[in-house]
This record gives structure tokens, C-alpha cells and sequence, in this order.
């Protein structure tokens, strides 16, 4: 179920922009998510002057994710205020805050409703996807962001074949081919956004009782971490 979170206005304010995060439900048997509960918890912070951060969770399903997140921006922002979209994800193995690069036309796995893909393309016309899409998020930038906090992070070449994975590349394609820049009033532009993923490592409870026992990070950590990740997004529209 798609669920919009914090309690804030929806109605921008002249001059403003939004940087959207997205989060998913828990999957996997898991009982909760990091990036749900960070997505969350960030909802309405203010990033820089005039520039504000609202949030969504969407449903881990292969026939939804990406639709959710689509509406989102379509009915509930406006999107002429949009300056970014940064999605996260849970990565059970990662040690650190992992800035995805690459996203790659390939879906794989079980949902939580049980449906299943292998090896299915994402966007399966002939010709009408490329292998990948790259983000365009400042990841340098953003690296050091999160290390001068103190807290590891990397840039990596592989995001997986499952939801997170979908996510990315269908909502790159997304901005590739529908977004369009002329707003519907037609008197000014909108920009696309810039976008990416980021993925996020256990909660500590989260690994209790697995073996082997996995990384996993605090919540203030992973806060700390996504929040240094959307201050430097934020300065990067700001160019």
C-alpha cells in the first residue's frame, strides 16, 4: 500500500524546491525496513534555505513500485518545484552507505505478493530500453559528504536485479522519456531532477539470529548518513 508519510503541506511555496525520498516497505520476512523508517523520519526536514525534503514508501511489488512513486510526483508535488529524487533501499550485506551508479534493464526475484520475475527485462520493448541508465546524482560529492560525518560509505557499480534495482531503472526511464520539461501552464521550464539510489545497511536488530552475522548500522548513523546524502543533493540543484 502506497503510504505518504509526515504531516507537512503539500503546497510548495514560490522559489521552493523539494528533493522527494523514497523508502520501501519491509520484505524478505523482515518486520520493518531502514529505508521506510529513514524516509520517514526526514519527511518535511529542511535541508537548505528553501529547500525541503518530503518522502513516500512504496510497496515492494514488481506491478507497483514504480507506478507509486510516478504518481507521487505527478499528483501530490508539483512537479515544477522538483529538484531531486533520491530512492532508498535496504542492502542486507552492506557494511556501509552504498551510492549506486548503475542501473541495469533486468529484474529478478519474488515480491511480497509472490509474483516472480527471472531475468525479465524491465522495460521489455526491443529497443525501446538501454542496457542501463547511470545516476545523476553528485555521488563524488556526496561520498565525502557522508565520510566527513564520520560514517563509511562507497560508490557502487551494481544495484542487483531486485526491487531496488527496478525501481531505478524504471523511474530513470522515467525522467528519460516522459518527463517533460515545459511545465502545463507553459510559462517556464522544469528541469529533469536529478536521481539515484542509495542503499542502506541492516538495522542491529535486524541481524540478530542470522548467520553468519551480518554488517548492520544504527539508526542515528543511517539518519546522519541519508541526511548528509540530500544536503549535498540539495547544494548540487542549487547550481
Amino acid at each position: 500500500m502506497l503510504t505518504s508519510v509526515g504531516g507537512g503541506s503539500d503546497t510548495e511555496m514560490p522559489g521552493s524546491r523539494t528533493i522527494l525520498i523514497s523508502g520501501f516497505e519491509p520484505f524478505g520476512g523482515e518486520v520493518t525496513n531502514p529505508a521506510a523508517e529513514t524516509a520517514s523520519t526526514l519527511d518535511g526536514r529542511e535541508l537548505a534555505p528553501g529547500v525541503r525534503a518530503r518522502s513516500v514508501i512504496l510497496p515492494v511489488t514488481w506491478d507497483g513500485a514504480i507506478g507509486a512513486l510516478v504518481k507521487i510526483i505527478a499528483g501530490r508535488l508539483i512537479p515544477d518545484r522538483l529538484a531531486a529524487v533520491v530512492m532508498l533501499g535496504q542492502a542486507g550485506g552492506y557494511a556501509a552507505i552504498g551510492l549506486e551508479r548503475v542501473a541495469v534493464n533486468v529484474s529478478n526475484g519474488r515480491d511480497n505478493t509472490a509474483a516472480e520475475r527471472v531475468e525479465a527485462p524491465i522495460v521489455p520493448e526491443a529497443g525501446a530500453g538501454p542496457a542501463a541508465y547511470l545516476a545523476t546524482l553528485p555521488l563524488e560529492s556526496i561520498q565525502k559528504r557522508v565520510e566527513a560525518a564520520g560514517l563509511p560509505a562507497f560508490i557502487s557499480n551494481s544495484a542487483g536485479t531486485y526491487l531496488c534495482n527496478y525501481l531505478f531503472y524504471g523511474f530513470m526511464h522515467y525522467l528519460a522519456t516522459a518527463w517533460t520539461e515545459t511545465a502545463p501552464s507553459g510559462a517556464r521550464t522544469r528541469p529533469r531532477p536529478l536521481a539515484g539510489f542509495v542503499h542502506l545497511p541492516y538495522l542491529p536488530e535486524q541481524a540478530v539470529g542470522k548467520k553468519p552475522i551480518p554488517p548492520s548500522m544504527s539508526r542515528g548513523d543511517i539518519e546522519r548518513a541519508v541526511l548528509a546524502v540530500l544536503e549535498a543533493t540539495a547544494e548540487a540543484t542549487a547550481s
